[in-house]
């Protein structure tokens, strides 16, 4: 029986690194959360993750990841940020008491980087880097060349995907999956409600769902100041709103069973269902940007405007699929292979180790670096709910330091 441990921070890294643990063969899994917000996961998230299994989980604070035993587990998935990884192995590689001949590590990408060189580079350090898709493989695979590395690079695609097997006969619903932050102005959200009313107007045998990323009354770190449902809800104060159109909070995967077209504007569910091949729409209307991550859609052939919806079919370019989304269909038997190879022969792990100097000759933002104090200062002034998690994280921490 493989131990493995799991070091994740918010839900969606928390989902994709368990998804890995979970296709690892004959495993027993341990869950550590880096807490980072007072409502970092909902109770309700949580429940979704664990899809009825028991797991034993731990939340820990700052730099209490130090005191972890590691020496207990013969594998360690690092699902989380850019920073929390460099400091962790600037941690692992320097402690004496860590048997490191004994542990594979393995890291991955939660989310969709699309080339992204920081995140990949962040990432070297480990046994096994699995990559979200061909143009992540091939970076990566330049920087193991470039120091001269003995790890590992897979081709493993976007890890959430799984087959889904309760695909309805009649799938003829279109659904919106709402971004708290994109777009974030109260003017263009409302904006968006507008013209996903008028297309259930002008469709009215059309059925309409959206999709928020959290419920209302869920408490989590995503802050969202204009929810839909609210926006919704003025229009309707002097609007009538089409009865074809409704909200939804059913998983994804139930989503996706009856669905005909889906719509964002550049979340990861777009990944997810263009490898189901079901039409998804990337909504144009707020233009191309970095900070809304939709740019790398932009030869896609899904990206369209509200009122191209039903005048225009997405329709997925071949070669942009390639690149992006494609992976073996046998990932998981290539994954365990290569775990077991290193678990029989410690020499088949990664032995050179990339310093974080060096990572810093990969970051093509070197030139526009904002240190991370300033941009938590920056960010507390605009929002005081963070300015609060800070504060809770900070006390909360102290106080277990003094109680050992």
């Amino acid at each position: 029986m493989k131990k493995i441990l799991l070091l994740a921070t918010y839900d969606s890294f928390l989902k994709t690194g368990l998804s890995i643990a979970n296709a690892i063969n004959i495993a027993e899994i341990d869950i550590y959360i880096r807490t980072t917000a007072a409502n970092q996961i909902s109770k309700k998230q949580l429940e979704s993750i664990y899809d009825g299994k028991d797991y034993f989980y731990k939340f820990f604070f700052m730099d209490e990841y130090r005191n972890i035993d590691y020496n207990k587990y013969d594998i360690i998935i690092l699902s989380a940020g850019n920073e929390f990884i460099k400091s962790f192995f600037a941690f692992f590689l320097s402690s004496s008491s860590i048997d490191r001949e004994k542990i594979i590590t393995i890291s991955l990408f939660p989310g969709v980087i699309f080339g992204d060189i920081d995140s990949i580079a962040a990432r070297m350090n480990v046994d096994i880097l699995l990559c979200n898709n061909q143009i992540d493989y091939d970076i990566a695979k330049s920087i193991q060349e470039k120091f001269n590395f003995d790890n590992e690079i897979l081709l493993y695609g976007f890890p959430i995907i799984k087959e889904i097997k309760k695909f309805r006969e009649k799938r003829d619903k279109i659904y919106f999956f709402e971004q708290v932050k994109i777009p974030e102005e109260y003017t263009d959200r409302y904006y968006l409600v507008k013209k996903l009313v008028e297309y259930a107007e002008a469709h009215p045998h059309e059925v309409i769902y959206i999709k928020p990323r959290v419920r209302l009354d869920e408490k989590t770190v995503h802050i969202n100041k204009y929810p839909l449902e609210k926006i919704l809800k003025t229009y309707a104060s002097k609007n009538t709103v089409p009865e074809n159109l409704f909200f939804t909070y059913d998983s994804i995967e139930e989503c996706f069973s009856d669905m005909k077209l889906g719509l964002t504007i550049s979340s990861t569910v777009a990944i997810e269902a263009m490898y189901y091949h079901i039409p998804m729409g990337l909504i144009s209307d707020f233009g191309i940007r970095k900070e809304f991550a939709n740019q790398d859609f932009l030869e896609s052939g899904c990206l369209i405007s509200f009122d191209e919806i039903g005048k225009k079919e997405p329709n997925v370019n071949d070669a942009w699929y390639k690149s992006r989304i494609s992976f073996p269909s046998n990932r998981n038997n290539i994954l365990n292979s290569s775990i077991e190879k290193k678990l029989i022969n410690p020499k088949n792990r990664n032995s050179k180790f990339i310093g974080l100097e060096s990572i810093e000759y990969f970051n093509y933002k070197k030139g526009n670096y904002v240190s991370k104090n300033r941009k938590r200062f920056l960010k507390a002034i605009k929002n005081p709910m963070y300015t609060l998690s800070v504060i809770w994280n900070f006390v909360n921490s102290k106080k277990k330091r003094n109680s050992k």
